[in-house]
C-alpha cells in the first residue's frame, strides 16, 4: 500500500511577523542592569545565565497577536532554545510557530 503524501501546513493569515529571539526579545549584555530586570535561562541547571527581556519588543509582539498576525520564533540556537525562551517571557500564547533559524530561502523577485 502505497504512503498517503502529507500535505504542507497552510497558513491563511495576511501578515506572518517572524522574530528572532537572541537579541531581539532577549538581550546577553546585563552590565548595568539591575538584578531585578533580568531572568535566569538555561536548557539545563548547569548551563544557566542571565538575560535582560527586553520588554519594547515583546510587547510588539502581542500586539502583533492582537491584530491576528501569525507570529514565529526563531532562534539560531536551535528550537529547544528558542522554544524555552518563549516560555520564560510567557509568550506561548502569543507565538504560533517555534522554530530553528532559516539557513537558506528562496525568492526570485
Amino acid at each position: 500500500m502505497k504512503k498517503k503524501k502529507k500535505c504542507p501546513l497552510v497558513v491563511r493569515v495576511p501578515i506572518i511577523v517572524p522574530v528572532d529571539i537572541d537579541q531581539t526579545l532577549i538581550s546577553y549584555n546585563i552590565e548595568g542592569c539591575d538584578k531585578k530586570d533580568l531572568i535566569k535561562v538555561g536548557l539545563s541547571k548547569k548551563h544557566q545565565i542571565w538575560v535582560k527581556p527586553l520588554h519594547k519588543h515583546i510587547d510588539a509582539v502581542k500586539g502583533h497577536k492582537a491584530n491576528g498576525h501569525y507570529v514565529i520564533a526563531w532562534s539560531g540556537s536551535g528550537v529547544a532554545w528558542c522554544e524555552h525562551i518563549i516560555k520564560k517571557l510567557g509568550l506561548n500564547e502569543y507565538v504560533d510557530l517555534v522554530m530553528t533559524k532559516l539557513r537558506l530561502y528562496r525568492d526570485w523577485e
